[in-house]
Formats: structure tokens, sequence, C-alpha cells
């Protein structure tokens, strides 16, 4: 069996856009959470939300990608992109053909929900011939791990874990059992999540009480305070 180390780690939050900014993130005392929007019904006064509010999108995307990449697609790729330049392998991927050696796992839950709401708005409002074929692909979610292995040249393993709040740590530990046991070199693995109107209503039933919490609690039986939000982290992980 082989060591595994993460040599490299990219993330976008409603924090900051980047891990530098992350790391600092709070030191001022700014919360990085905003009010839970009146179109997706609040379940309470109180309730927040950690939205992303900026993020940029041209950094590794192409043209035509921009166009038609979710949100989601969009921060997962950025998180990728940074994890693999901070880690000194975005340049030259498909040269040096080590694209074809790095495994791309990555995990969510709904993120989907969005994609579904951009594609079938103009079937719910009666303009079907105005639907864009271009955003089907979005009402996927593995549509993530797709982009960023389409964008960076990523041709090895690739997977996508949506078994819940943990997938993410889920595709990381398939992503360390890949490198254990010497099937891979190289793992880009990780996860994220995006919000919409339609995730959020969903939310709201599944942690009904907890949005109106004073603060978290990670024991006990009692609700604590539960704040939806959108980001990616993706890692490089490799064998020593």
């Amino acid at each position: 069996m082989k060591d595994v180390v993460i040599t490299a780690i990219g993330s976008v939050s409603a924090a900051a856009t980047d891990w530098a900014g992350l790391l600092a993130a709070g030191a001022d005392g700014a919360s990085a959470f905003s009010p839970w929007p009146e179109e997706a019904g609040p379940p309470g006064p109180t309730a927040l939300i950690g939205q992303i509010k900026a993020y940029d999108r041209k950094r590794y995307l192409s043209a035509s990608d921009q166009r038609v990449a979710d949100k989601f697609a969009a921060i997962m790729t950025l998180a990728a992109g940074d994890a693999l330049s901070a880690a000194g392998l975005l340049q030259g991927l498909s040269a040096s053909g080590l694209g074809d050696q790095i495994a791309t796992i990555t995990g969510t839950s709904k993120p989907e929900f969005g994609g579904f709401y951009k594609f079938g708005q103009p079937v719910l409002s009666g303009q079907a011939g105005r639907t864009n074929p271009a955003l089907f692909p979005y009402m996927a979610r593995n549509v993530a791990c797709g982009q960023m292995c389409i964008t960076f040249g990523l041709r090895g393993y690739s997977s996508n874990m949506a078994a819940g709040p943990l997938s993410g740590l889920h595709a990381i530990a398939r992503a360390y059992e890949l490198l254990r046991t010497g099937r891979v070199a190289v793992a880009l693995a990780g996860g994220g999540e995006c919000l919409s109107k339609s995730s959020l209503r969903m939310n709201r039933i599944l942690f009904k009480g907890h949005h109106r919490a004073a603060a978290p609690e990670f024991f006990g039986h009692q609700p604590a305070l539960h704040v939806p939000a959108e980001g990616a982290t993706m890692l490089v992980m490799e064998t020593l």
C-alpha cells in the first residue's frame, strides 16, 4: 500500500473565491452569510444562506463554455483549475500525457435543480420553441465532473458521487483508495453544491426548524442552526 498526500487545494465559497482568501476570511468579523431570498420562501425572518455573489468564470472556461455553463459547473471548474495550478500540473497536461493518468472524482447532492429550471423554464412558461438544447447536459449531476475533464484534458478514471450531503467526502475517500492501492498516481477529488430556488425550497422541507436555531450544534438531538450554502473545494492527491 502507498502513502497518500494532499499536494494542493482549490476552493470557491461565499467567504472567498480562492484558498488564501478563505484562510483569511472572518478575521475582520464580517459574515459571509446573507438573508434568505424572499422569492424562495424564507422559513423565518432570521434565515440565512451562504451565496457566492461574484467569481471568475473566465479563468479556465473557454468562451463557448462561458456562455452555457451553469454556476455549479463554473465554480467546480474554477476550484479544480486552482488546485491543478497550485500543484504545478496545469500546464502541458495534454502534451505530457499526464492527463490520461489523473483520476477525477467529484461529489455533490442536489446542484442540478438550477439546470432543470433553466432548461425547463421555456416549457413551463408555454414557450417550448425557445428551449435551448445546449442547456440539457446541465440537468445531470455529473456535468461538473465532465466539464473539468473537458476543460483540462483529464482522460483518466472519472466518477461522480451523489449520495447526499457527505458526497464530497465520499469522493475524496474513493480517490484515497485508488491512490493507496496503486490504481492511479494522481487524483483530483472533492465536492461542491450550488443554490437555486428549487434547492432552497427542498432544503426548507428537509431541515425544518433548523434554519431558525441560534447556533450550530454538531452533537445532540435539538435543532441546530443550518445555513444552506454553495461552493466547491477540490484537492490534488498524490502518492509518495
